[in-house]
């Protein structure tokens, strides 16, 4: 089950990002629909900013798209 945030339409946000293990497929996020792919360097907290421009579902995942979550904007 992917985890899910409510956040409001036109006003930024921020996801602050920390991996904590090494052995993972979870090193970096991609945010599809915005063009966001940031590395996650083990131990290192990672901030994504971005305005959500419209309302509806907006999916973060690994880069291989084996862990994921979810932003509902409002």
């Amino acid at each position: 089950m992917a985890a899910r945030t409510r956040v409001k339409v036109g006003q930024p946000v921020t996801l602050v990002v920390t991996r904590k293990v090494e052995r993972t497929c979870a090193t970096e996020i991609v945010l599809k629909d915005y063009g966001i792919n940031k590395p996650l360097p083990l131990d290192q907290p990672v901030a994504i900013t971005f305005t959500p421009r419209q309302p509806g579902r907006i999916r973060y995942a690994c880069a291989m798209d084996m862990l994921a979550g979810e932003l509902v904007a409002e």
